[in-house]
């Protein structure tokens, strides 16, 4: 059987992770269909063993800042999240609303209840801004190097 690597989710979070992609062509993208969905590996080192795990990072941009999010999965389940909710509880159960980042709970294997506030978003942030915010909150680096084709009609549009 072939194992989940979910006992590893605290690391994979915790340490940075590379995806072969720049930035400017997430941007462009989300602005041809407004998602973004990439494949990736880490390797960590599972009780002395040396294991490859394939992870993907999933940016959505619909409906203005409130529709958008930066997630990082590992078999279809969102182990790390960054987006923003009208109304969600915290870990004290207090009422809040805004950008927040899901937690990933290893009880339940799902980061969907356990949600901490992100105080330093607002909604008036650029896509890039928020882009470079989540990335950064959540380890994820991305390639310096754009190979994108900038006479491609939908890169006239690339939201700021």
């Amino acid at each position: 059987m072939a194992k989940d690597y979910f006992n590893l989710v605290t690391q994979i979070v915790a340490d940075e992770k590379y995806f072969d992609i720049s930035q400017a062509e997430i941007e462009r993208q989300l602005a041809h269909s407004g998602k973004f969905k990439f494949e990736s590996e880490i390797i960590l080192d599972d009780e002395g063993l040396e294991v490859t795990i394939p992870i993907h990072l999933h940016v959505g941009y619909t409906n203005g800042p409130e529709g958008w999010s930066v997630a990082l999965v590992l078999h279809n389940e969102r182990i790390d999240c960054i987006d923003w909710e009208s109304r969600y509880h915290d870990p004290d159960g207090n009422r809040q609303d805004g950008w927040h980042r899901h937690v990933w709970d290893h009880a339940s294997k799902t980061c969907q209840q356990r949600k901490i506030p992100i105080g330093d978003l607002n909604n008036e942030i650029s896509l890039r801004d928020f882009l470079i915010r989540c990335f950064t909150l959540m380890g994820i680096l991305l390639n310096r190097d754009d190979h994108g084709n900038p006479e491609l009609q939908f890169n006239q549009n690339v939201p700021n």
